[in-house]
């Protein structure tokens, strides 16, 4: 609990809304707030994904929820 209470301290109060509607992959437009939120842990880099060429905005990092996304999303907002 303390090391998520640290977490959260970390995070733009705004960003955490995110997480009420996040799910798994590239996030296009909201890359900067999954940043902001991966940097604070809580969420977990995937890897990258190439896009194609007909959606310049399908590539891109790969952002997953991790253990403590998952507890906050859960039981705290």
């Amino acid at each position: 609990m303390m090391r998520l209470t640290s977490i959260v301290s970390r995070c733009y109060a705004e960003d955490l809304e995110l997480l009420r509607t996040f799910s798994n992959g590239v996030q296009r437009e909201k890359t900067p707030i999954a940043e902001s939120l991966l940097a604070a842990g809580l969420l977990s880099n995937g890897g990258i994904h190439g896009g194609d060429f007909s959606d310049p905005l399908a590539g891109g990092i790969i952002f997953n929820l991790n253990e403590y996304g998952d507890l906050l999303k859960r039981f705290g907002l």
